[in-house]
């Protein structure tokens, strides 16, 4: 199991390595829930993660590949945001977030643009 970090959106987001050292402890607690999305890939599911920092909560979103358990970054988000106060897919601005995002994955998977860690 890995999970995949696209630099497109570690730059959008604004990660440095203390926020993906923040991800990489949170995603090996295994507190996560499942939520709903849209125009997801075959055979995968969105996780959002609750992670308490010093700065205050944040929570992560990540798409899993169900086949290989691959975890693969979306977003960070302080809880008072605008997506990161209501992760659902009825919030349109992290729907249409989400959609933009699951577009930037693919093209850095394709262009081999990203970063992995193993659990």
């Amino acid at each position: 199991m890995r999970i995949i970090f696209p630099r497109t959106l570690l730059m959008k987001e604004a990660i440095g390595q203390g926020e993906k050292e923040w991800l990489l402890k949170a995603v090996s607690k295994g507190i996560y829930k499942i939520i709903k999305g849209s125009d997801l890939p075959g055979n995968s599911e969105l996780r959002k993660l609750y992670i308490t920092t010093v700065i205050g909560p944040r929570r992560a979103v990540f798409i899993v590949n169900l086949q290989t358990k691959d975890l693969f970054f979306l977003f960070l988000r302080s809880k008072k945001d605008a997506i990161g106060q209501n992760i659902t897919i009825k919030n349109p601005i992290f729907r249409k977030t989400l959609h933009a995002y699951l577009t930037i994955l693919r093209e850095d998977l394709r262009n081999k643009n990203f970063d992995s860690s193993k659990l």
